[in-house]
């Protein structure tokens, strides 16, 4: 088996937003992520070669090329390139720029919602302990 290189160029937002695939009704917050980082792989097969990397500041939002001991600046528009090997995403901050704590006894601010899993039940009887305002709620 000879690993061969792709050298096609990844066509990818630098945000990009997933609630239309991923949200649900109850969903709290959007689904918001910003590429944070790509790593790059220069040379002509999957064998050799040399990395970079192009990392987005988390103050200036600037994007900068890492290139061995070079730094600098790189265009929004320069970030992926046909070289692009990994892309690294973040979920950017809610609005209010913070998240609510998960937990089992505030799931309004769960991201998700529980259907037909296993912890299902355990989460109904926590709220159901709630509800009828006893101690501490426990499974």
């Amino acid at each position: 088996f000879q690993p061969v290189k792709i050298s096609s160029k990844v066509e990818a937002p630098l945000r990009m937003d997933l609630s239309n695939v991923v949200a649900t009704p109850q969903h709290k917050e959007p689904l918001i992520y910003d590429l944070v980082g790509v790593v790059d792989h220069l040379g002509s097969s999957a064998g050799g070669g040399h990395y970079t990397a192009t990392c987005l500041h988390p103050v200036d939002r600037q994007y900068w090329r890492f290139d061995d001991s070079c730094v600098f600046p790189a265009q929004d528009d320069s970030v992926i390139t046909n070289n692009a090997y990994v892309l690294f995403y973040e979920r950017a901050p809610a609005p209010d720029r913070r998240l609510r704590r998960q937990s089992t006894s505030r799931p309004s601010a769960w991201p998700h919602v529980v259907r037909d899993s296993a912890i299902r039940p355990h989460v109904q009887k926590l709220q159901r302990q709630r509800q009828r305002g006893g101690g501490p709620a426990t499974l």
